[in-house]
C-alpha cells in the first residue's frame, strides 16, 4: 500500500512521468490496433480463399459426376475425387447417392481432427457416422452440392474443410506483431523523453526554481530566454510579473501597515458593538422575562388596592369620597385587563408562548368570538354575520384559544370603530400538499386558512397603515383618547398569526371601512358526520322567502338555505316581499329581518299573516333587540320561531327543521316561586368577606349574591393568594373552594390553623360540589368552621353569614351555639310569589354512598325531551337579583361560553395524556359552573367525568367528552338566546 502512494504521488508532483506514460500509452494502443487489424484482414482474405476453393472443388464434383454415376463407374468417381482434393485444408469428400449410400469417398487421415473421429468409427459401413463426428468440430465446415442429370438428383456431394492452419497462422501473426509493436513504442517514447527533456522539462524546471527564488524573497531574479517559442514566452511573462511584483511589493508593505492599523481599529470597534449589541438583547431578554413571570406579583398588589377600596366603601364617607373610591375600584378593574394584554405580548416577545395543538371545530370558534361580541353589535345597532365559503374545512388541528382572541381583537376593533353599517367575518381555504410543510406528517390534508374582518367604519389613512401592528401604536393620538386600547391588541394579533404559520395585512379606505385578513396553516382532520352539511328530506324542495335590507345578510342566508336543497327569492324590503308573494308561487316559510327601514319585521309580519293566503305561513324573525318590549313584540307577532343575529348555521338548521317538523320554537315565559335577597343584611351584620374560588362563573355568582346584601367581597384564584391575603389585611369570613389549583382550600384551611390564633383568625366556610357522604366532616376536620355546597342555595348563604359576627364580637361568634336556619324565621329572605320555603338552586344535592365510573351502556345522551336549562332556576335568580339581574346573568353567561371550550380542550389532553388528575380539575370546575346556571344535564356529564378522573378509569371518558361537547352546542344556544333576549 505504501509503494502503491508513493508511485502515485510521483505521478501527481511531475508532468514528465504523467506525459510520457500517456505518450508510451497511446504509441502502444496504436501500434497494436494498428497490427490487429492488419491480421484482421489477411486472416478475413485467406478465409474466404479458402472457402472458394472448397466451394470450387464440391461444385466441380457435383458437375462431372453425373455420367459416372449413372454408369456406377467407381473409378471414373475416385479417380475425380482424387484430382480435386489436393488442398491440405480439404478434410474429408464423399459422393453419395439418390439413397445416401458412399459411392466413392476422400478421408484426409494426416488431420488430427480425423485420426481422433476415426478411434470411434473405423468399418467402412460408419463412414457416415465418421463424417458426422469430424463435420462437428467447431474447426470443420461443410459444403454440400446436388448431383442432377436431366432434372433427375443422383446424389450429392459433401466436402469438409478445416481452418486450423488459418487460425494457427493467426496467433503466430498476433505475437509477431505483438512484439513488433513494444519495441517500435519503446524507441519511440525513448526519442520523446529526449526532445521532451531538452525542449519542456529543463525550461520549466528552471522557471519553477524561479519562482520559488521570487517566493523566498529573491525579486531581482530573471529567466533566460533561448528560444522565442511559447516557452520563451512564458519565460518573458515570467519576468515582467517578477517585475511588476517587486515594484508592487514596497507601496504593499506599506499598504499593509496601514491596514492592520485599519483592522485594529475595526476590531475594537466590532468589539464594543458586540457588546452593546449584547447588552440590548439581554435587556430584552430581561424585560420579556420579567413582564412574562410578572402576572402573580402584579396580581397581588392589585387585589390589594381592589380588597382596601372594597374595605374603604365599608366605611362611612362622603358622598365625593365614594364616588372617588368607586372609581379606583373601577380602575384597577380596567388595569387587569390591560396588564392581561401587556403580559400576553411579554410572553410572545420573550418565547414563553407555546401553541397548543388540538383538534376543533372552525366555525364553533368563529361563532364564539361572535357570541361575546354580537350584544356590542347589537348595542351600536350594527349587523354582525359570518360566512365560510365552501372548500374551507370544518375542524382542524391547533390552537382555539389563541385563534379566537386573534378574532376577538380584530372583531371587537372593527365594532368600536364602526358607528353604522355592518361587521364581516369571511373565511375561505386553500390547500396545502404536504410537500409544502416539510415537518409535517400529516394524513389529511394541510390548509391556509384566510379570514378577512371587514367593516363599514371611519378607515384608517394610508400613511398610518404601516403603524397599526407596531406594538404600544395607534393610527394617532387623538384615536387612543377617543376611543381607548393600549394599542396592543393587533400586534399581538399579528404575532400569534404569524407562530400559526400565517401572516397579517390591512387594506383600508377612510370613510368606507377596513378589512383586516390573517391566515393560519392548519392540519384538517376527519370531519364528523353532521347533517348541516347534507341535503335533507324535510328542507329539500322548500321555498323560502328572505327579507333583509343588509345584501351580506341576505347572500348568506341564500348560501346556507340553498347548501340544504331549499329554493330561497332574497328581497331587500317589506314592500318587496309583499309584491314577491303576490306574483310567486307559494312560499313555504318566509325569514324575515326584525330592524329594517321603512316597514320593520314586526309590521311585515302582520301583513302577511292578513293575506287569506298566508296566514298559516310560518315565519321567522331575525333581531338584533335585547330588551324586554322588543320579546314581547315578538310574542304577539304569532312567530314560528325567532333567531338572535349573527345567525350561526347550525342554529338556522335546527330551527328550520324543527319548524318544518311541526315543533315551532317559541317565546316561553315560566313562573316560578322565588326568593328576594334583603339588601340591607350588610348593614345590620357587617362582615369582611373573601370569597376563595377558582372558576370564573363561581366568583361572579358569589359576588353578586353577596352584592345584593349590601357586601364587598375581595377575590383568591387559589389557596396561596387567601394565606397573602390574610397577610395584608383581616377578614371576618373566608368562603373557601376545596379544589383549587397551587393549594386547595383543605391544604389552606390548615396553613391558617397552624399561622392564626383561633380568635384571630376569619370563619371558614367549605365551598364545594361535592355531594359525597363524608365530605362535611372532612372539612370541618381540616379546621373549617362551616359547610355550604355548590351550586350555592340563598338560604344556605344568609345562614352561614348569620352564624358569624363581626370580628369585634368574635367570642360571642364562637360561642353561640349554631342555629339551625328556617326560612320562616328569616326576615333577609322574602318569600314572592307563594310558598316561602322556595329556594334558589340549581339541582338537588344527591348522597351518592358507592360511586363508581358509569359503563359505557350507562352513559346516555340527555333525553331529546330534556331541556338544556333549567329556565325556572334563572328565572329564580332574575328575581332574587332585582333590577340588576340582567346584567349580572349576562356577565355569567360571558364567561361561561368564554371560559368553557378551554376547559373542554383541557379534558381532551389530559385524557390523551392519560391524565386522570387533569381530567378531574377540569370536569370538576365545570360541574359547579354549569349548574349555578341551571344546565343540569350538562352538569351531570361533568359529573361523570370526574368521577373517573378520580378513579384513573378513563376508556370511556372519550364517549362521555364528545356527549358533553354536544350537549355545550344546546346550553349555548339557550343562553345566548337569554342573553341576548
Amino acid at each position: 500500500m505504501t509503494l502503491k502512494r508513493k508511485t502515485l504521488g510521483k505521478w501527481n508532483q511531475s508532468i514528465t512521468l504523467r506525459y510520457l506514460g500517456i505518450a508510451s500509452s497511446v504509441l502502444v494502443v496504436s501500434q497494436l490496433l494498428f497490427g490487429v487489424l492488419q491480421i484482421n484482414r489477411r486472416f478475413s482474405v485467406q478465409l474466404t480463399n479458402l472457402e472458394q476453393r472448397a466451394e470450387d472443388q464440391a461444385e466441380f464434383l457435383s458437375a462431372v459426376s453425373p455420367e459416372a454415376v449413372l454408369d456406377w463407374d467407381f473409378l471414373t468417381l475416385e479417380r475425380l475425387m482424387k484430382q480435386t482434393n489436393v488442398d491440405d485444408n480439404i478434410v474429408y469428400s464423399v459422393v453419395l447417392d439418390s439413397e445416401g449410400k458412399p459411392l466413392t469417398r476422400f478421408i484426409n487421415q494426416n488431420e488430427p481432427i480425423v485420426a481422433e473421429a476415426m478411434e470411434f468409427t473405423a468399418s467402412e459401413g460408419d463412414l457416415l457416422a465418421l463424417i458426422s463426428a469430424v463435420a462437428q468440430n467447431p474447426v470443420v465446415r461443410e459444403f454440400r452440392k446436388p448431383i442432377v442429370s436431366g432434372g433427375q438428383s443422383l446424389g450429392e456431394v459433401r466436402l469438409g474443410y478445416s481452418i486450423a492452419n488459418l487460425q494457427q497462422e493467426l496467433y503466430h501473426s498476433t505475437v509477431t506483431t505483438l512484439i513488433a509493436s513494444i519495441s517500435i513504442s519503446i524507441l519511440l517514447a525513448t526519442v520523446t523523453i529526449i526532445l521532451f527533456n531538452r525542449q519542456v522539462r529543463y525550461p520549466l524546471q528552471e522557471l519553477a526554481e524561479l519562482a520559488q527564488a521570487l517566493a523566498n524573497g529573491e525579486l531581482n531574479r530573471r529567466a533566460e530566454i533561448t528560444h522565442n517559442d511559447e516557452i520563451g514566452q512564458l519565460k518573458a511573462a515570467f519576468n515582467r510579473m517578477a517585475g511588476q511584483l517587486q515594484q508592487t511589493l514596497e507601496g504593499l508593505q506599506q499598504r499593509i501597515i496601514e491596514r492592520e492599523q485599519a483592522e485594529a481599529q475595526l476590531q475594537q470597534t466590532a468589539i464594543e458593538l458586540a457588546r452593546t449589541r449584547d447588552e440590548a438583547l439581554a435587556a430584552t431578554r430581561a424585560k420579556g422575562d420579567f413582564l412574562a413571570t410578572m402576572s402573580h406579583e402584579i396580581r397581588t398588589p392589585m387585589n390589594g388596592v381592589i380588597g382596601m377600596t372594597g374595605l374603604l366603601l365599608d366605611t362611612q364617607l362622603t358622598p365625593q369620597q365614594q364616588e372617588f373610591t368607586e372609581t379606583i375600584r373601577n380602575c384597577g378593574d380596567a388595569l387587569l385587563v390591560i396588564i392581561n394584554d401587556i403580559l400576553d405580548f411579554s410572553k410572545i416577545e420573550s418565547g414563553k408562548l407555546d401553541l397548543e395543538e388540538h383538534p376543533f371545530g372552525l366555525r364553533t370558534c368563529i361563532e364564539e368570538a361572535l357570541d361575546l361580541l354580537a350584544p356590542k353589535a347589537a348595542q351600536k345597532k350594527l349587523e354582525l354575520a359570518y360566512l365560510i365559503k365552501p372548500g374551507t374545512p370544518d375542524r382542524i388541528v391547533g390552537d382555539v384559544t389563541r385563534l379566537r382572541q386573534i378574532l376577538v381583537n380584530l372583531l371587537g376593533n372593527a365594532i368600536k370603530f364602526t358607528h353604522e353599517g355592518e361587521v364581516t367575518v369571511e373565511v375561505n381555504a386553500k390547500e396545502f400538499g404536504n410537500e409544502a410543510l416539510p415537518m409535517s406528517a400529516a394524513t389529511f390534508p394541510n390548509y391556509e386558512i384566510q379570514f378577512a374582518i371587514k367593516d363599514t367604519g371611519i378607515g384608517i389613512p394610508a400613511d398610518r397603515l404601516p403603524l397599526l401592528f407596531q406594538s404600544f401604536t395607534q393610527v394617532d393620538s387623538s384615536t387612543s383618547r377617543q376611543y381607548g386600547g393600549t394599542g396592543l391588541g393587533l400586534a399581538i394579533s399579528k404575532r400569534l398569526s404569524e407562530m400559526m404559520g400565517g401572516i397579517t395585512w390591512v387594506e383600508s379606505q377612510v370613510g368606507v371601512g377596513s378589512t383586516f385578513y390573517f391566515t393560519i396553516v392548519a392540519e384538517s382532520i376527519a370531519e364528523l358526520g353532521d347533517n348541516i352539511s347534507i341535503n335533507q328530506p324535510q328542507l329539500a324542495g322548500r321555498r323560502v322567502l328572505i327579507v333583509d335590507d343588509n345584501a351580506t345578510n341576505r347572500q348568506i342566508l341564500t348560501l346556507q338555505t340553498q347548501s340544504w336543497g331549499m329554493i330561497p327569492q332574497a328581497v331587500e324590503s317589506g314592500e318587496d316581499a309583499l309584491t314577491r308573494m303576490t306574483q310567486e308561487e307559494d312560499f313555504e316559510l318566509a325569514i324575515l329581518d326584525m330592524q329594517m327601514p321603512g316597514m320593520d319585521g314586526l309590521t311585515l309580519a302582520t301583513a302577511i299573516h292578513q293575506k287569506p293566503k298566508y296566514q298559516q305561513l310560518p315565519l321567522m324573525m331575525l333581531t338584533s333587540l335585547g330588551g324586554a318590549e322588543g320579546l314581547s313584540g315578538l310574542a304577539k307577532a304569532e312567530l314560528a320561531a325567532f333567531l338572535n343575529k349573527p345567525v350561526k348555521q347550525s342554529q338556522l338548521y335546527e330551527t328550520l327543521v324543527r319548524v318544518f317538523s311541526g315543533q315551532p320554537h317559541r317565546i316561553k315565559r315560566s313562573r316560578t316561586q322565588s326568593l328576594q335577597l334583603d339588601a340591607t343584611l350588610a348593614q345590620r351584620l357587617p362582615l369582611r368577606i373573601l370569597v376563595a374560588e377558582d372558576n370564573m362563573v363561581n366568583q361572579q355568582l358569589a359576588l353578586q349574591l353577596l352584592g345584593r346584601m349590601g357586601y364587598r367581597a375581595d377575590i383568591a384564584a387559589n389557596g396561596l393568594e387567601v394565606l397573602e391575603a390574610l397577610q395584608r389585611q383581616p377578614y371576618d369570613v373566608v368562603f373557601m373552594d376545596v379544589h383549587m389549583p397551587d393549594m386547595d382550600g383543605l391544604t389552606a384551611t390548615q396553613h391558617i390553623c397552624q399561622t392564626w390564633e383561633t380568635a384571630a383568625r376569619p370563619r371558614i366556610i367549605a365551598m364545594t360540589a361535592n355531594a359525597m357522604q363524608g365530605d362535611r366532616e372532612k372539612c370541618l376536620r381540616a379546621g373549617m368552621d362551616d359547610y355550604i355546597s355548590k351550586p350555592i342555595r340563598v338560604e344556605e348563604l344568609v345562614r352561614a353569614l348569620h352564624e358569624c359576627l363581626p370580628r369585634e364580637d368574635e367570642g360571642t361568634c364562637r360561642d353561640a351555639p349554631r342555629r339551625v336556619w328556617e326560612t320562616a324565621a328569616c326576615p333577609e329572605i322574602v318569600a314572592m310569589e307563594g310558598d316561602s320555603s322556595q329556594s334558589i338552586h340549581v339541582t338537588q344535592s344527591v348522597q351518592v354512598l358507592n360511586p363508581s365510573v358509569p359503563k359505557q351502556e350507562e352513559i346516555q345522551p340527555a333525553p331529546t325531551g330534556q331541556a338544556a336549562l333549567n329556565l325556572e332556576i334563572l328565572q329564580a335568580f332574575r328575581a332574587a337579583m332585582g333590577d340588576a339581574a340582567s346584567d349580572c346573568l349576562a356577565q355569567l353567561i360571558d364567561i361561561f361560553l368564554t371560559g368553557t371550550p378551554t376547559l373542554i380542550q383541557g379534558m381532551e389532553t389530559a385524557i390523551a395524556q392519560s391524565d386522570a388528575a387533569g381530567l378531574e380539575q377540569s370536569a370538576h370546575t365545570l360541574k359547579s359552573s354549569s349548574a349555578s346556571l341551571g344546565a343540569i344535564p350538562f352538569s351531570e356529564y361533568c359529573e361523570n367525568l370526574e368521577r373517573m378522573g378520580q378513579e384513573e378509569q378513563l376508556t370511556t371518558a372519550s364517549e362521555v367528552v364528545s356527549r358533553l361537547k354536544r350537549e355545550f352546542e344546546r346550553v349555548k344556544v339557550v343562553l345566548i338566546d337569554i342573553k341576548c333576549g
